[in-house]
């Protein structure tokens, strides 16, 4: 959790940018190509997935952050946000579940995983928790290999005795 911080707060050293600012700002991209969607609850911190996003950029991937547009807490989400949604969803390569701390009550998170877990299974696991071992989700997170922070990469676990790069398993 500190490293996402510090990173975040790198990005900010350099931009000039509040973290809010850099998440609008990121999320207003044009994409035409994304190697990794990042799914998130909105009701965690903004520099939860601002700090992922870097992150996979950093490891050269093209990720996409939703902008925190009209999926607030008893919105029911419009016909535009879906559609977005579901256009980046069919360019994207692989998905990174952001589980944080309000993930299990987010409505979209099932169905973006969904999405590209029928579309080619390529979905992975981040947690931003610091003891990893106090983060209770949904049972269907164990289907999906997990990702972590090691030595400043981001790694896949292939299986329990394997991991491979990020990248490489996004391109695989």
């Amino acid at each position: 959790m500190r490293d996402l911080c510090h990173r975040v707060k790198k990005e900010q050293d350099l931009t000039g940018l509040s973290a809010f600012q850099l998440s609008k700002k990121i999320s207003e991209e044009n994409i035409n190509s994304v190697d990794i969607f990042i799914s998130y609850s909105y009701r965690d911190e903004v520099e939860l997935p601002l700090a992922l996003f870097l992150l996979l950029r950093d490891e050269g991937c093209k990720p996409y952050l939703s902008q925190r547009f009209s999926r607030k807490k008893g919105q029911i989400p419009n016909i535009k946000d879906i559609q977005k949604t579901r256009d980046i969803l069919s360019v994207s390569k692989s998905l990174i579940f952001l589980d944080g701390p309000e993930a299990t009550r987010s409505q979209w998170i099932p169905w973006e995983i969904g999405y590209i877990a029928g579309k080619n299974g390529k979905v992975a696991i981040f947690t931003a928790a610091e003891n990893q071992s106090n983060v209770t989700n949904s049972e269907f997170l164990s289907l999906y290999p997990k990702v972590s922070h090691q030595d400043g990469c981001l790694l896949v676990d292939k299986d329990s005795r394997e991991k491979i790069g990020l990248y490489q398993w996004v391109n695989a």
